[in-house]
């Protein structure tokens, strides 16, 4: 709530506006006033029983003489001294203690003040304003708060001005930039459950184990989202003001759905109870906004109940055992890179015409022109992801046709593939919004050699401290031997984790192209699995396999198991210590599956990983990706017959066909 020039200078019948007379007709102004003064009044207790951020406006010069004021003010010819009796807000409507009093020497407070940085700070998204005048400083608000990207409220009967005409006007002229309500009517919202506003002066229930107050900004509408096996977001939404009241459920074998639900399998449990519903549990300390949504929305990351394969839970199991057997925790954030597309007009000559295309050409990775292609899209990306916790580090085209990266800052423990499915899902949306289609598929076009990446980056922490790195300040390749054996165990695993780090076919077409094919390290080595960046204490491990179609929480879960693997046998009986790649021939190195079937049956046979995972978890993965794999062959004989009706079921599809057939499964939603 924005409080605007309720001051003793204009709004208190002594105050320095009126002490040397005036020719107005206030006739109409000081009922105005009264009335707007009593309904603020009570709009101000409202917000703050709400636990809703109070401000508060004056026009104050920033000097005695008012030489620092606007033109338009020295034109207007008048001037409230710093400090003065004048730059006060009126008794009856005082601030509290605490509460910020910005001091304008211009009509909008917008111009003048630092407010609007002030509420970005506080994750503010919703403003309500109330004051004087109307159709002067408060309407100027208005427009430069909508203009900023503030969804605007303005309280109709606590706003005033010097005659009933001009109140009207304006009301009326500034309808397109705010929502317009009475105090009763934004009292009686601020009361309701939907509009659970949160805010520093919030009170909640010591312990209470309930849902938390929704973000502010009134939000509408609430999703109820599990990440599934592809790292698809699935969810239920709900109106707000069933979302702490209301259970929500979900299919049960939704976590044994394909890229899209063309791809329909059954484990034998979710048939064994007749493909019933499953309860969805919230954590609801991941309950945040979604910025860029088109109408305020928020979101909470939930558990399903009694469903062996959430990637979520699988994740926070593993960070668990991870920090209990050793004391460590990770803190990662994945590399993403994606490309963008948009529709081809089909050419009807006959041969098979992929639906999408790059939005742009060239491999002209770094090239500031290049980049231009895309900034606006990619400015609101960062803008709208700073705005939902992600803080974007860098921006580039990459080398590839429509190629993107943009790299973010890491987080601690699960906040980190958290941050990750949130990443890809605004990357998604705010693409859409633009008329685009972002896809993070590994090969989404055919003719590009090179395929999106999604290298994950992570160092090993315990009490506070990196601790990948040894002890000698002196030696630049001076690993810790918590982190050479936590490298050991990943790269005897690296098989069974080619499974989960590239689960699509088409990521085994980017092997070999800056993607490693044996299961090896180095430093600062782009073709090893594993390339240690060694920075001393801010050295940090990048595995190079995952493609950019992995799932940030079962790839997490994943090295979380097999790195531990490493720690739990350090006399290596079971795990071989290994040599960086260029200190070692290649066949001292396990060589990585070539295809997906390889890397399943890899995964399958890997004993440890399917037990830190779990068989179950395991069963119903290969289940997935078999029914994906056998989804995509029949598309692409599919499209091969509507070229040529003479084929045969036995015929191999085109490399076009594939193409066209990996699209239609993975590029949406992937």
């Amino acid at each position: 709530l924005l409080v605007i020039d309720v001051q003793n200078f204009c709004a208190h019948r002594a105050g320095g506006e009126w002490t040397g007379g005036t020719t107005k007709d206030l006739s109409h102004y000081w009922p105005a006033v009264d009335d707007a003064i009593d309904k603020s009044k009570s709009l101000i207790a409202a917000c703050r029983a709400a636990g809703v951020e109070v401000m508060y406006t004056t026009i104050e010069s920033l000097t005695v003489d008012g030489r620092d004021r606007s033109l338009d003010y020295k034109i207007s010819g008048f001037n409230v001294p710093r400090g003065s009796w004048d730059a006060k807000v009126v008794d009856a409507l005082q601030p509290e203690p605490d509460d910020m009093v910005f001091a304008k020497s211009s009509c909008s407070v917008f111009q003048s003040t630092t407010v609007a940085y002030v509420l970005r700070n506080l994750d503010c998204k919703q403003l309500v304003l109330c004051g004087g005048l109307t159709d002067q400083c408060v309407e100027s608000a208005v427009r430069d708060a909508c203009d900023l990207g503030f969804l605007v409220t303005l309280v109709t009967d606590a706003c005033y001005t010097e005659t009933a005409d001009r109140q009207a006007s304006t009301l009326r002229a500034i309808k397109g930039y705010c929502r317009q309500r009475t105090t009763a009517q934004v009292i009686a919202e601020l009361e309701a459950p939907e509009a659970a506003f949160e805010g520093p002066n919030k009170k909640t229930t010591e312990g209470s184990s309930g849902p938390p107050p929704l973000p502010g900004g009134g939000v509408k509408y609430v999703r109820f989202e599990v990440t599934d096996l592809n790292g698809k977001s699935v969810s239920k939404t709900i109106p707000a003001r069933h979302y702490a009241t209301d259970a929500v459920y979900m299919y049960s074998g939704m976590m044994a759905l394909g890229a899209n639900a063309e791809v329909l399998t059954f484990p034998e449990e979710v048939l064994a109870t007749g493909c019933c519903n499953a309860k969805l549990v919230p954590d609801w300390t991941t309950l945040k906004s979604v910025p860029w949504a088109t109408v305020p929305t928020a979101r909470v990351l939930c558990d399903m109940l009694d469903c062996p394969a959430v990637p979520r839970t699988i994740c926070v199991a593993q960070l668990a055992a991870l920090k209990e057997a050793h004391g460590l925790e990770l803190l990662a954030a994945c590399e993403y890179e994606f490309s963008l597309a948009e529709h081809v007009i089909d050419s009807n000559d006959g041969t098979p015409t992929l639906p999408w295309k790059p939005h742009f050409e060239g491999v002209d990775i770094f090239a500031t022109l290049q980049f231009q292609k895309l900034e606006t899209l990619a400015y609101e990306i960062e803008s709208k992801l700073y705005e939902a916790g992600i803080d974007v580090k860098t921006m580039n085209a990459e080398y590839g046709a429509g190629q993107v990266e943009i790299t973010y800052a890491p987080s601690m423990g699960i906040l980190s593939p958290d941050a990750g499915v949130l990443y890809k899902l605004a990357v998604k949306e705010i693409a859409a919004q633009h008329g685009l289609r972002a896809s993070f598929m590994t090969k989404p076009f055919p003719q590009n050699d090179v395929g999106n990446g999604g290298h994950w980056n992570h160092s090993l922490w315990k009490d506070g401290q990196n601790v990948t790195f040894g002890e000698h300040e002196s030696d630049k390749t001076d690993l810790s031997a918590t982190a050479s054996r936590w490298i050991d165990g990943i790269l005897f695993h690296a098989r069974a984790l080619e499974a989960l780090c590239a689960p699509t076919p088409p990521c085994y077409e980017r092997h070999g192209h800056w993607a490693p094919t044996h299961a090896n390290w180095g430093y600062e080595d782009r073709m090893a699995s594993i390339r240690v960046k060694a920075a001393r204490a801010n050295a940090y491990m990048e595995l190079r396999m995952p493609s950019a179609a992995s799932n940030p929480y079962l790839v997490m879960a994943a090295v979380c198991a097999a790195g531990s693997h490493g720690l739990d046998d350090p006399d290596a009986k079971v795990v071989p210590r290994l040599a960086a790649r260029l200190d070692s021939a290649e066949d001292a190195f396990t060589p990585l599956p070539t295809s997906l079937p390889e890397a399943l049956e890899a995964l399958e046979a890997d004993e440890y990983i399917k037990g830190k995972l779990g068989p179950d978890f395991v069963r119903w993965f290969c289940l997935v990706k078999r029914g994906e794999m056998d989804a995509i062959r029949a598309d692409a004989l599919k499209f091969a017959k509507a070229r040529d009706p003479a084929l045969n079921g036995d015929a191999e599809p085109s490399r076009a066909d594939t193409a066209l057939a990996w699209q239609k499964l993975y590029m949406e939603y992937v």
